[in-house]
Parts: C-alpha cells; sequence; structure tokens
C-alpha cells in the first residue's frame, strides 16, 4: 500500500472522526476525497480500472440493497417514507459510498458489518462520558465508522495484505 496515499486518507479520516464526533456534522468535501484516495490505492493495488469499477460497482450494489431494506423496514414500522437524517444521517450513506472506493466486495462487507460492530460498541462504551462523545443522542456513525476504517487500513498495511483481493495472505 503506497505510503503517499494512505497517509493523506488517514488524515482525512481523522477529519471525519473528529468533525462527527464533536459536532454531528462532517464536511461534504471530504467524502470525495476519500474516495479519490482510496480509489487511487485500489489502483496501485490492481492495475485493472475495469476490476476497480466493478469493484465499486458492487459495492455500491450491496449499499443499495441494504438501504433499500432500511427504507422499507422504516416505512413498515413508522409508516412514514423519509429515513435519511431520521435514522441515518447524510454523512453516513457519504462515508460509505467513499468507503466502497477502498475494498474488494468480500472484503467491503466483512469492513461493513465489522465497522457497524465496532461502532455499536463504541457507542455504548463512550456514550456514557458526555465530557469524551458529547451529548448529542445520536450515534456518529461515519466518525465510527472512519475510525474503524483507519485501524483497517493500518492493519492490512502493516500486514501487507492487499485490500482489493478476497484472499487474505501478504503480497508478493
Amino acid at each position: 500500500m503506497p505510503i503517499s496515499l494512505l497517509l493523506p486518507a488517514i488524515l482525512i479520516l481523522l477529519l471525519i472522526t473528529r468533525q462527527d464526533l464533536a459536532e454531528r456534522s462532517v464536511s461534504w468535501f471530504l467524502f470525495p476525497l476519500l474516495a479519490a484516495l482510496g480509489a487511487g490505492l485500489c489502483w496501485m493495488e490492481l492495475r485493472s480500472a475495469r476490476t476497480l469499477i466493478l469493484n465499486i460497482l458492487v459495492n455500491a450494489a450491496f449499499l443499495l440493497l441494504q438501504f433499500g431494506l432500511l427504507k422499507f423496514w422504516f416505512r413498515w414500522r413508522t409508516g412514514k417514507v423519509a429515513f435519511i437524517d431520521h435514522a441515518i444521517g447524510k454523512g453516513d450513506l457519504l462515508f460509505l459510498l467513499a468507503s466502497c472506493c477502498f475494498f474488494s466486495p468480500a472484503n467491503f462487507i466483512l469492513f461493513y458489518l465489522l465497522s457497524l460492530l465496532f461502532s455499536l460498541l463504541l457507542h455504548l462504551t463512550l456514550g456514557k462520558w458526555s465530557v469524551v462523545y458529547g451529548n448529542h443522542g445520536n450515534v456518529p456513525l461515519a466518525g465510527l465508522q472512519a475510525a474503524c476504517l483507519i485501524l483497517t487500513l493500518a492493519i492490512f498495511a502493516v500486514k501487507g495484505i492487499p485490500t482489493t483481493v478476497d484472499l487474505w495472505k501478504p503480497s508478493n
């Protein structure tokens, strides 16, 4: 993983984490920058525009399926159609779309599930300390998932495992 793209990606992820934890909002322009850096990292590993685009489209289709099911569930439970900014924020959606650019489909699904678990556990523990976490009453999902993405990228980089390949063995 090239450090010239990894460090700026980690810096943007730190900014997203800080902004979301402190203010429960994130500057929108950070998401396209993050997506571009993620696509750049994957391009450096894959060297195939076709595979990169296919990975991003499959990951985005997975998210569309998830949010379609969430919209159906929200409408069934509450009778309301709008769930964005009620059940999930726009920043959360933008973060997940940007994170599509970092992974192969299997690695993305694994990241998605583990980052939700990571966010839930952190929210349950940090939510009790308003000094550290704020007193907003909602979950800073994009910020917590950004922190999880930092950890994930660091582990993959240290272990020498590409994020774009579903086989978890160091690249040669």
